[in-house]
């Protein structure tokens, strides 16, 4: 399933090209067949009172009921100054949300995505597990954390204090942006950022056991 990034509302929604080609920017969620995915759809995650030209980023996931499995992918809003910080961090609260509805209790839920933040930060709060700490209060598991399928605040690896919300970069810029969760019952087998000749993120892939 795919879904375009688009700017403006209502019949002025425009959707907005990729920032090194004229592709449209698109968010997905690839599945195997035999999951017997039976639902898609996406959502607007971004605020609709914002009166400034903002980009809507949307969450989109794929349903399926007889595997009680939910797996969604979220591209958050980019940038650092205060006005777009603050719509990232009530998109990740949008994003928790939805994963929380009662209609998915029981469901394993799987989630992925540029979150454009890093692993400490307020808008990652709201998916890391609190076993985490730094003010963690969401319910997964990160697959690249350095601490593996542990969840803790974090470790000393020689005399260097490593945080378990951190893990490989995955931009050009030496930052984390991007991320796949897990629940904590899901055995990550192995996990890693590659990547890629036509991105300046680079793909961030795991191997796990249900």
């Amino acid at each position: 399933m795919t879904a375009d990034i688009f700017a403006g509302t209502g019949s002025s929604r425009n959707p907005v090209k990729c920032y090194h080609s004229n592709a449209l920017q698109q968010n997905a969620v690839l599945y195997r067949k035999d999951l017997g995915i039976e639902k898609s759809f996406a959502e607007v995650l971004s605020p609709a009172d914002i009166k400034e030209p903002i980009e809507r980023r949307q969450i989109i996931c794929v349903k399926s009921g007889s595997r009680r499995l939910l797996i969604c992918s979220a591209y958050l809003t980019s940038g650092n100054e205060s006005f777009p910080l603050n719509v990232r961090r009530k998109e990740a609260a949008a994003a928790k949300a939805l994963l929380a509805r009662a209609e998915y209790a029981g469901y394993t839920k799987f989630l992925g995505g540029d979150f454009d933040d890093d692993p400490l930060s307020a808008v990652a709060d709201n998916f890391y597990d609190p076993g985490y700490g730094r003010g963690a209060h969401g319910t997964f598991k990160e697959t690249d954390s350095p601490c593996g399928n542990t969840i803790k605040e974090g470790e000393f690896v020689g005399s260097v204090y490593i945080w378990c919300r951190s893990g490989e970069a995955t931009h050009d810029s030496g930052d984390k942006f991007d991320y796949l969760f897990v629940p904590p019952s899901v055995h990550v087998t192995s996990s890693d950022a590659t990547s890629s000749k036509v991105s300046d993120h680079k793909p961030l892939w795991a191997e796990v056991t249900l």
